[in-house]
């Protein structure tokens, strides 16, 4: 199963977000599709830091998933 992830500034791009995401991809075998956002405004969703994209992919890695 693949699951299409997007990090949102603001919305999921902390820790508690990267660990929940962890934890779920633990009990679910899955490959992750991190999307980075890309917006199309000064809307509500806006694009999260490069850290916190790499916070993801570290975290994911570190897990083998």
């Amino acid at each position: 199963m693949t699951y299409e992830y997007v990090v949102w500034k603001g919305i999921n791009d902390d820790k508690a977000s990267i660990d929940a995401l962890v934890k779920f991809c633990k009990y679910v075998p899955c490959k992750v599709n991190l999307i980075e956002y890309n917006p199309i405004d000064d809307g509500e969703f806006q694009q999260a830091s490069e850290k916190a994209t790499e916070d993801y992919i570290k975290a994911l890695e570190k897990n083998n998933m």
